[in-house]
């Protein structure tokens, strides 16, 4: 394999600050905020006092912060071994990019890996004291591949781990040398009302609009449609939903002992069978809703459901979505609209690449009927079914 063209090694040490006055206001307290980043060689003094001024300015609900006397879980967020030669380390990741590409006949147009091995310290006004390790590894390529005419299409591979192994490059390179493929050939998808099963990129924002609706924000701002005890969507068919927020979950990139106020992270089960249980809420929320303070949502985790991944692809003809251009729910609504940027379409002629065209529904109404996947995948903060169907879609296409 050829050597890389650059190698970088870089130490920084910043101080983040997040500054709260409270003050009076009509008679009743209210609290301000603001936040800086200060890096060594910075005019500390006064870029704290314009700090001060700008925290006098708003007028929120005050709410206490955590005190020293708190009780962590010893959770590990750093892969230690990663860092023992981590040049050598990136470089096999590297050369692993250039052979696994060479075995699939498409061309590396560039790569990027990069490791990062963070410690934070914490202390607030209230003498609490605390610290984490943690670690963040990176990995972006672009391949190209082409037809027989000579025609070439680019396919972007990135992903996010909290682990090295987990990038698994061998694998993405298979993935995204497929998806450059399948994109030569693809077509605008067939207009009407479909099944759609979402896979690969296509998870990692599916589920925001349930973990938005069950944050503590949504219930103080009265926009949240989940009450405890009820079912998160009306007289659904198929499979239930188990979610969960697990800060401990092993790699995952919101896995960690705390927060950013310092408040001890938990795990909580957010919906068991399609039944909403109990919000995670950081300590603001947690104080406005006179709720116990869990830490807001960290890892997703969705329970695996009871179909393999080939049978959710019948019956025909369901559309297979891959990637989006964007693919962002609607918090409050849960109205959505995801241009399709490389998709399949199962017909009963065969399957085909399709590309363009978008998938809209709304998510209540989507997820009445879903089946999930028996197989598992796991993304930068996800843990969950490898595939998840949703039935009777919009799609607007050719």
């Amino acid at each position: 394999m050829g050597e890389p063209e650059s190698r970088r090694e870089i130490e920084t040490e910043r101080l983040g600050v997040h500054l709260y006055a409270i003050r009076s206001l009509g008679g009743k307290d209210v609290m301000g905020e603001s936040s800086l980043t200060l890096d060594p060689g910075d005019d500390f003094g006064s870029r704290i006092n314009r700090a001060l001024d700008m925290a006098q300015l708003p007028a929120n609900e005050p709410f206490e912060l955590p005190d020293r006397f708190q009780d962590y879980h010893g959770v590990s967020a750093r892969d230690a071994s990663a860092f023992t030669d981590p040049f050598k380390r990136l470089k096999d990741v590297a050369d692993e990019i250039e052979s696994s590409a060479f075995e699939e006949r498409v061309v590396v147009s560039s790569s990027e890996v990069t490791a990062e091995d963070r410690e934070v310290l914490f202390h607030n006004s209230r003498g609490l004291h605390a610290a984490r390790k943690e670690s963040e590894f990176f990995i972006d390529f672009v391949l190209l591949a082409a037809d027989q005419v000579g025609r070439e299409v680019e396919s972007n591979g990135y992903r996010r781990a909290g682990r090295l192994k987990e990038l698994e490059p061998a694998g993405m390179v298979r993935e995204y040398a497929s998806f450059a493929r399948d994109t030569l050939s693809a077509v605008e998808p067939p207009s009407g009302i479909v099944d759609v099963v979402f896979t690969h990129e296509c998870l990692d924002t599916l589920f925001q609009w349930f973990v938005a609706q069950s944050g503590g924000p949504s219930a103080y701002h009265g926009w949240s449609r989940f009450r405890e005890g009820e079912p998160v969507v009306p007289d659904p068919k198929g499979d239930r939903l188990t979610l969960v927020s697990d800060p401990f979950l092993a790699g995952g990139l919101k896995t960690r002992p705390f927060d950013e106020n310092g408040l001890p992270q938990k795990r909580v089960e957010v919906i068991r069978d399609g039944i909403f249980q109990r919000r995670p809420v950081d300590k603001r929320h947690a104080d406005y809703l006179e709720l116990p303070a869990t830490g807001a949502f960290a890892n997703l985790v969705v329970s695996a459901g009871s179909r393999p991944l080939e049978s959710l692809m019948r019956p025909k003809p369901v559309l297979q979505c891959v990637q989006f251009s964007t693919f962002e729910p609607n918090p409050i609504s849960g109205a959505f609209s995801g241009e399709i940027r490389l998709g399949i379409w199962h017909g009963q002629d065969g399957s085909q690449p399709v590309k363009g065209g978008s998938v809209s529904g709304i998510m209540e109404q989507a997820f009445q009927e879903a089946y999930l996947s028996t197989e598992t995948v796991r993304r930068e903060t996800y843990l969950g079914p490898g595939a998840v169907k949703l039935c009777r879609l919009s799609v607007a296409g050719g």
